[in-house]
């Protein structure tokens, strides 16, 4: 931004994204960070994530190596990712909007989730694990009971040989994640 007499030194932009419709960007926004300045939005940030790193608390290594470990756990948080949106959500496996009170979660690069990422959070957060499980499952159901190989929102990406978000659904079953629907996901993996 250049300065000058009358420019300002800096701008505050907002905005909300939607993969139903424009209509739902702008009531996305709405609901979400219209009201909200920058300090209010860092602060919720801030509990977030401290809610999700206070999950396993480590004592004893180095500075470095406690550094090291917290920055993994960090990052273990960035997929999956929610996409409903206040009730709704669009799926790139049938191409429709859906209708639903429950989380719906994409973006999974299963290759590289189903060895730590998601028995981790078997572990550690047991109810979003379930949550994710149910979307791979979803998924699965809405693409005529083929499981996906990489979870994007747009649909299925099978880039990488095998399907490894079938290791994530047998660690959640065995660990006795509740709700899961059994049936319809042998049928995704049994096809695959």
């Amino acid at each position: 931004i250049s300065s000058g007499p009358g420019t300002p030194s800096s701008i505050l932009f907002k905005y909300a994204l939607s993969y139903v419709s424009e209509t739902q960007a702008k009531d996305n926004y709405e609901h979400e960070i219209a009201a909200k300045n920058l300090p209010a939005l860092s602060t919720e940030a801030h509990a977030a994530w401290r809610v999700a790193l206070n999950r396993i608390r480590v004592r004893g290594g180095t500075v470095a190596q406690r550094r090291t470990f917290y920055s993994a756990l960090y990052r273990s948080h960035e997929r999956m990712v929610d996409i409903n949106e206040h009730g709704r959500y669009y799926s790139g496996y049938d191409e429709q909007i859906h209708q639903t009170d429950r989380p719906h979660y994409v973006d999974d690069g299963a290759w590289d989730t189903y060895r730590a990422a998601h028995p981790l959070r078997t572990l550690i957060d047991p109810e979003l694990e379930t949550a994710m499980v149910r979307s791979l499952i979803t998924m699965s159901q809405q693409a005529g009971d083929w499981m996906p190989t990489y979870a994007r929102p747009w649909g299925n990406h099978p880039c990488m040989v095998g399907y490894h978000s079938s290791a994530s659904i047998l660690d959640a079953y065995r660990k006795g994640l509740p709700g899961l629907d059994v049936e319809a996901a042998y049928r995704g993996i049994h096809q695959n």
